[in-house]
């Protein structure tokens, strides 16, 4: 699955940016990507350093998890990603990570595509 775009930072100011690429391997066996977060009104900037799983859920609802570094320490993170129309139109993005922030909501740029989710 890909997607890119913002939503909303949870602390108001600039909207918060994702980048994302997540893909089943080996007939499922192996999940792989790569995901990158900015929320600067926040202070959250991260590229995902290993992506360690995906499920879907439904037919546009995915989620994909994985383990980040903030500063020096590695946090994990679970990102939920739903994919409602064409061109980005009602999709959401969701994020939870265990240093305990969370944003979520509609994207206000970009498309989220979970059909793209093996190879």
């Amino acid at each position: 699955m890909d997607g890119f775009g913002t939503i909303h930072s949870p602390a108001g100011g600039h909207d918060a940016g994702f980048n994302f690429a997540v893909r089943h391997f080996n007939n499922g066996s192996i999940t792989s990507g790569s995901f990158s977060y900015n929320d600067s009104s926040s202070g959250v900037s991260f590229s995902g350093q290993r992506i360690s799983g995906l499920t879907f859920i439904g037919f546009n609802h995915a989620r994909f998890t994985g383990i980040a570094k903030l500063g020096k320490k590695a946090y994990s993170f679970t990102v939920d990603a739903f994919d409602i129309g064409p061109n980005g139109a009602g999709d959401q993005f969701s994020i939870t990570i265990s240093n305990g922030y969370s944003a979520s909501g509609a994207l206000t740029s970009g498309d989220i595509d979970i059909g793209s989710c093996t190879e």
